[in-house]
């Protein structure tokens, strides 16, 4: 239980991580002028006197848990330090995003509107202009507003082992003896022998083939519309060989498996 309880909260920040980063994006267009670059985000900050005090509050008890489990603390301790700052941008970020929710519920009914800026008037813009602005302030507290709900949504690992980051194409799986993320560099012997000799039935899921519309992802989920999808050519004739090649295989095999039997 308390593994499937630390895969859950592990999990929930690595699904959050995106969002916050989104939401911080856009409440900052929103609000450009509350909500500045701060100076965690820099590489100052880890120069800082607050950084410095909760590094040396770690080292003390990294080196208690060292001597415990008998590992060399030297060795681990650049890693150590850069899982400490991963761990305070993540705090840092989740501190900033709360403002900002906070700001954008007390302004809601000016970003309902689009208002929000304009106290003092129109800030000297046209008619066109202030038109234009008004509706990109609005779909941007949209957008804000679904990041939000899905930042609040449960999620569900189940059985999870490991995560896959499209960003930037790598895999991590959970290292509960060191209690942090690792990256997969390479796979097993064993698996990829067996991932060449096994049919690949995903190869024939033909939504696999119909690649989605860019415009499509680039709206809210409510707004979405749907086209009709064409398979393409280049997929057809790839499942095609594969099909051919795969049963000259396994033919060519049993051929040889009964080249100098005899059967009754």
């Amino acid at each position: 239980d308390f593994l499937r309880e630390l895969l859950n909260n592990e999990f929930k920040l690595q699904w959050n991580r995106p969002l916050n980063n989104a939401m911080i994006t856009v409440g900052r267009e929103l609000m450009p002028a509350g909500f500045p670059q701060e100076s965690w985000e820099t590489s100052v900050f880890f120069q800082s006197d607050e950084f410095q005090n909760r590094k040396k509050e770690k080292m003390a008890t990294w080196q208690v848990k060292a001597d415990k489990e008998g590992w060399n603390f030297s060795e681990r301790e650049s890693e150590l330090t850069q899982n400490l700052v991963e761990t305070i941008r993540l705090e840092k970020e989740q501190e900033l995003v709360n403002r900002l929710m906070l700001e954008v519920d007390a302004n809601s009914e000016k970003f309902e509107l689009g208002e929000f800026g304009l106290e003092d008037g129109d800030g000297g813009l046209s008619k066109e202009a202030l038109v234009e602005r008004k509706e990109k302030q609005k779909e941007k507290f949209k957008l804000f507003h679904y990041l939000r709900t899905q930042s609040q949504m449960e999620t569900l690992p189940g059985q999870l082992s490991f995560w896959i980051r499209p960003q930037t194409g790598t895999i991590h799986k959970w290292d509960n003896g060191k209690g942090i993320l690792r990256e997969v560099n390479q796979g097993s012997v064993v698996a990829k022998i067996l991932y060449v000799l096994l049919p690949n039935w995903q190869l024939f899921w033909l939504s696999d083939a119909v690649a989605p519309e860019e415009e499509e992802l680039s709206v809210l989920l409510g707004d979405m519309k749907y086209r009709e999808g064409h398979v393409p050519w280049k997929y057809v004739f790839t499942s095609l060989f594969y099909v051919v090649m795969y049963v000259c295989l396994v033919l060519s095999a049993a051929l040889w498996l009964f080249e100098n039997r005899e059967l009754n």
